[in-house]
C-alpha cells in the first residue's frame, strides 16, 4: 500500500490491479499511455469481443488511493451521478440508486487529472473474503505462504 501513497506524487489517483489466471467477474483496468482511463465492470467488458479482451489484462483490486483535495472535489460529482441498479430488497426486486467509486476515474480524466496504478505481485494479495467458500480458499493460501516462508 505504500506504493499506492507513493504513487500519489506524480497521480491525483492510483489504482491497485493484479493480474489473475482468470479475470472471473473483475472489472477491469483499461489504459492508455500508462495512465488508467477507465475502469470497466464486468458485466460490460464480457460482451467486447475475444480480441478487445485480451487487451485488458489488469483487474481492479478495488484499492485505491486519491489527493484528499481531489476527493474532496469529486465526491460530490459522485453524489450527483447515481447509478440506478436492479436490487432484491426484502425478498423484492428494485430499483435502486447506487454510487460506484470506480465512476470517478472517468470523470477525473476526463478533467486532466492524473489516474495511475500499481500492480500486485501476487494475485492472491487483494483477494475478498465474503463468504465462507472465499474464507476457506483464504485460509489456505495463508497457510501455503506461511509453510514457503
Amino acid at each position: 500500500y505504500k506504493r499506492l501513497v507513493n504513487d500519489l506524487r506524480h497521480n491525483d489517483m492510483v489504482i491497485l490491479g493484479f493480474r489473475p489466471e482468470e479475470k472471473k467477474q473483475y472489472g477491469l483496468l483499461e489504459i492508455q499511455e500508462g495512465r488508467v482511463c477507465k475502469i470497466i465492470e464486468w458485466k460490460y467488458w464480457r460482451d467486447y469481443s475475444l480480441e478487445a479482451q485480451a487487451t485488458l489484462t489488469l483487474c481492479n483490486a478495488g484499492i485505491y488511493a486519491v489527493r484528499k483535495e481531489v476527493l474532496e472535489r469529486y465526491l460530490p460529482v459522485l453524489s450527483n451521478r447515481p447509478q440506478r441498479v436492479n436490487k432484491r430488497v426484502n425478498g423484492r426486486m428494485t430499483e435502486i440508486e447506487e454510487y460506484f467509486i470506480t465512476d470517478l476515474v472517468e470523470f477525473m480524466v476526463v478533467d486532466g487529472c492524473r489516474v495511475g496504478y500499481v500492480v500486485c505481485a501476487d494475485e492472491h494479495e487483494p483477494m475478498g473474503v465474503d463468504d465462507p467458500v472465499s474464507l476457506a480458499w483464504a485460509q489456505k493460501v495463508y497457510a501455503a505462504h506461511l509453510n514457503s516462508a
